[in-house]
Formats: structure tokens, C-alpha cells, sequence
């Protein structure tokens, strides 16, 4: 392939000596990868298999060895009372790694929209992931997730529907609530887009939803700042 721009020629990039690493799923029934995150030497990968019945995290761990195996579980049901014990069988669709306190932990966001934290360790050993849902969004797919530590403690940044950008509170991602789906209540009827189960009134000193809510694209910058591409195509940092 050859590309002409104002008589100069633009060639194809020759990738044929460029190193590489291909890994394999122990199960080949997945169909394509929803997420996947890197952390403490390990790569972790959200599989989807485009059905309710076969949805899983692998992990491997680096070096990576070309045509190495990764190990996988599956993930069970979102499990919750918000809204009527709500389950779905979605996919891991966000999903990054972070240090929680003194905890490695895997957290994002689902679509339609659980949000979930677990520590790695529960990747070890036999049986089904079970994942409850520690927070809620109404409605959407997530865009992009990431996490930073920001005045000594980790929170969760959601990029979700393309348009809403929202920090979680460290708080719903330590486990540290666990009542958090004891009822329904903890929705702000006044910003319906986010629900918060068994939590009383919904605080945004924990659940911070920024006032620009026409990001196209989120990303880690700092500790103390995120890049964000608005709705006018521009790149601007945002404070924490």
C-alpha cells in the first residue's frame, strides 16, 4: 500500500521482523476481548463470548512466552437489591487494576451499569467469580475507566455513555460498605443518572459527577489531574 499527500509518498510500515508474543485462551470459546488491564506483573484480560453463558477473566503473567496459556474464570451473575435484585450476565465491559489500601483489586463497570471491585486473589482457585455490585449507574455502557490515588486514597474515574464523567469514592471499591445493596434507596432524584444502593442520600463528596458532561474521551494524567476531550474536540486537563 502506497499513500500519495502533496507528491510525497507515505509506505507501509514493514512489521514482518517486529517481535511478537501470541497467547491462547484454555477456553476457545470466546469471541472477542471486552477489556483488559495490567498491574503487578500480570496482564489481565474481561473474555466475552457474545452469549449470557460464558464470560470470564484470564490472567497471565509476564514474561510472556509466545503461544503461553492463560488461566481463566468465570464470572457469575451481578448480585444485588437495588431495583429488585437486579442480575445480568454481562461482561466485565470496563475493567482496570488498582492498589485499594493494601488490597490489588480489579474494578470497573458493566453495561446497564453495575459497577464492581475484587481483590486479584480471588482469581485463584476453583469455582465461579462472584461479583456483587458494589455502586450503580443507571442505564448505558461505560467508555473508560481508570483509577489514581488522589489525596491518599484510590478512586474510580467512569467515563460512561460518552457523556457523563464521574468520580467513585474508594469506599465502594474497598468493600469496606458492605450494606451497599441492602435497598433501594440512595438515588438523587435530581441527577437520575446515578444511583447509589443502601446508602442513604447520595453524596457527592463520594460519588463526584463533573459539571462538563460532554467528555468524548477520558484519560489519566496525574495524581492531582485527568485529560479529557470535550465535546468541541479540545484536549483539556481537569482537576480531581
Amino acid at each position: 500500500m502506497v499513500v500519495k499527500n502533496n507528491g510525497a509518498s507515505i509506505t507501509q510500515l514493514d512489521l514482518s521482523a517486529v517481535d511478537y508474543v501470541q497467547m491462547s485462551y484454555s477456553n476457545t470459546n470466546f469471541n472477542w476481548v471486552s477489556d483488559l488491564t495490567y498491574g503487578d506483573g500480570t496482564l489481565f484480560v474481561s473474555l466475552n463470548d457474545g452469549a449470557d453463558n460464558s464470560k470470564a477473566v484470564a490472567k497471565i503473567s509476564a514474561p510472556f512466552v509466545h503461544n503461553a496459556t492463560t488461566t481463566e474464570k468465570h464470572t457469575a451473575m451481578f448480585k444485588s437489591n437495588w431495583a429488585g435484585a437486579h442480575e445480568t450476565g454481562a461482561p466485565l465491559d470496563k475493567m482496570v487494576y488498582g492498589n485499594v489500601g493494601s488490597s490489588k483489586r480489579l474494578m470497573g463497570v458493566t453495561s446497564c451499569a453495575p459497577g464492581y471491585s475484587f481483590p486479584t486473589s480471588d482469581l485463584t482457585g476453583s469455582g465461579a467469580l462472584d461479583i456483587t455490585e458494589y455502586f450503580y449507574f443507571q442505564g448505558g455502557m461505560p467508555d473508560k475507566v481508570f483509577s489514581v490515588i488522589n489525596g491518599g486514597k484510590t478512586y474510580l474515574v467512569v467515563l460512561h455513555s460518552g457523556i457523563h464523567t464521574v468520580k467513585v469514592d474508594e469506599q465502594y471499591l474497598d468493600g469496606s460498605k458492605t450494606d451497599i445493596n441492602a435497598d433501594a434507596t440512595g438515588t438523587d432524584w435530581t441527577n437520575p443518572f446515578l444511583s447509589i444502593s443502601g446508602t442513604g442520600t447520595y453524596d457527592a463528596t463520594h460519588i463526584k459527577k463533573y459539571d462538563d458532561n460532554n467528555n468524548k474521551m477520558i484519560a489519566y494524567l496525574s495524581t492531582s489531574q485527568f485529560l479529557a476531550i470535550d465535546a468541541s474536540n479540545v484536549l483539556k486537563p481537569v482537576n480531581y
